[in-house]
């Protein structure tokens, strides 16, 4: 019996470590060829200098806001809610614009853009209380993109004055 036992432990351990030190198998990485850059033609090597325009309401020192280009859905399902949503407010379907959007934002909730369009449709449909709350909350998830920020600002006057 105790040479069982014996064995058992022996058999036990010779897998456990063979195990450890076996060839891992691993597929090679791919990387995708350079692409070679372009070559510069030597008669657009001078460059005019314009001088630096001089814009009312911005001192000389301030930097200059950054035109931040429109943001990108998450995924494909919600640029097609987002798409479709649009098309609903051209029609004048403003319930079915809110619904298409509310059903985009089960998917995404965190995506600022659409929480904008729903509080632009609200303030269509003269809720401002809610235009209001959904313009805030796209603001809290706009991390730091001013296009959208302005956008829900402008919907929060908008409310306001239709109040």
């Amino acid at each position: 019996m105790k040479k069982y036992v014996v064995l058992i432990i022996f058999l036990f351990f010779f897998l456990a470590v063979s195990g450890c030190v076996a060839p891992q198998y691993t597929r090679p990485v791919r990387r995708p060829a350079p692409v070679p850059a372009p070559a510069v033609e030597s008669s657009r090597q001078h460059k005019i200098k314009r001088a630096p325009v001089e814009h009312p309401g911005r001192r000389r020192d301030e930097p200059r806001m950054q035109a931040q280009p429109r943001p990108r859905p998450a995924n494909r399902a919600v640029a097609n809610f987002s798409s479709q949503a649009d098309r609903q407010i051209g029609q004048g379907q403003l319930n079915g614009a809110a619904q298409t959007l509310e059903r985009g934002l089960r998917i995404a909730p965190k995506d600022a853009q659409l929480w904008s369009k729903l509080a632009r449709v609200r303030l269509l449909q003269h809720r401002y209380t809610q235009a209001v709350s959904l313009a805030a909350k796209s603001n809290s998830l706009a991390r730091g993109n001013r296009w959208l920020v302005r956008q829900n600002r402008q919907i929060m006057e908008q409310a306001e004055r239709g109040q």
